[in-house]
């Protein structure tokens, strides 16, 4: 209930060339396909699911992402979900809350993301269109999600966790001695 779903679908009813995927079911779906029909919005809205193996698969046919979880707990304000890195790995720039620190902590190492203002519809608006009409910045981003998808893939993230297990069974194995 605090993606901020509702929010990007009154947004899309104001950007008359905007579609929107939803992936996945949950307690929201009802509401969101109820709110789509009441903006007149429904032929632009779509809802699917998939298993998690096809997702990066449907994921290269977008344009843009978006993570616009609303800081309603520190947990989520400090989250970096994993649907954000199936975000990179897709080459999806992605349109995020301002308010979610660590998306804005890793664009600072990559740039993949444009944020916006969660408690102003018109920089949301705003932050949509200069992501979808400025193809220089686009490119951008886009680029960036795939250096960064080079750097933070599970090949790379075995060998530390290998590495971390490794060190834990040693410092175990030197406290008992």
């Amino acid at each position: 209930e605090h993606a901020g779903l509702e929010l990007l679908l009154k947004e899309t009813a104001s950007i008359d060339f905007l579609q929107i995927v939803l992936l996945g079911h949950g307690p929201l779906e009802k509401n969101l396909k109820n709110l789509s029909c009441k903006l007149n919005i429904q032929n632009r809205v779509f809802f699917d699911f998939l298993p998690e193996e096809e997702i990066s698969f449907y994921l290269k046919d977008g344009t843009l992402a978006y993570n616009g979880v609303l800081d309603t707990s520190l947990s989520k304000k400090l989250s970096l979900p994993n649907k954000f890195f199936h975000y990179l790995h897709a080459g999806l720039p992605v349109l995020a809350s301002r308010k979610l620190t660590e998306i804005q902590r890793f664009n600072t190492e990559y740039e993949v993301s444009c944020f916006f203002d969660p408690d102003s519809p018109k920089k949301k608006k705003k932050s949509i269109l200069q992501l979808l009409n400025d193809m220089n910045y686009y490119n951008l981003l886009k680029s960036n999600c795939s250096l960064a998808s080079e750097k933070y893939c599970w090949n790379n993230e075995t060998l530390k966790l290998i590495q971390l297990y490794q060190e834990l069974l040693c410092k175990k194995n030197t406290d008992q001695i």
